[in-house]
């Protein structure tokens, strides 16, 4: 699920999904409280919002690592040899695209760069500073 719902419609289905647990019956616990951790004591279901940014998160750590068919087939369509921090999306660019590139600042605070040998890091491109490069 890569999708970026509207509040409303995310509220929606989130209220269809607590019916169908509740069965329309009276319940005690809120949404909210519902989606809370099983180690608090809740249900721990996920709330759809959550899921998808992950989603786009998982995306975007995939264009940045991986060198799969779909991933080079990305990086040729879009970033044609420049890097993934110096571009932007368009209002003619897919909507996977367009997830994937406003994740960049939210992907920000779980990066993290092993340097190993050097041969893959960038002193000039890559995100050493939580506001960017």
């Amino acid at each position: 699920m890569i999708y970026s719902f509207h509040v409303s419609i995310i509220r929606d289905i989130e209220r269809i999904c607590a019916n169908f647990l509740w069965k329309g019956r009276m319940h005690s616990w809120t949404w909210n409280e519902i989606c809370r951790p099983r180690s608090k004591g809740h249900l721990g279901i996920r709330r759809l919002k959550d899921l998808c940014s992950t989603a786009g998160l998982e995306l975007f750590g995939r264009m940045c690592t991986s060198n799969s068919l779909w991933v080079d087939w990305m990086r040729g369509i879009y970033l044609k040899n420049q890097h993934i921090w110096d571009v932007d999306s368009h209002l003619v660019h897919s909507y996977t695209w367009k997830l994937i590139i406003n994740m960049k600042h939210e992907s920000l605070l779980h990066i993290r760069k092993l340097i190993g040998n050097g041969k893959d890091a960038s002193l000039w491109c890559d995100p050493w500073l939580t506001d960017g490069k």
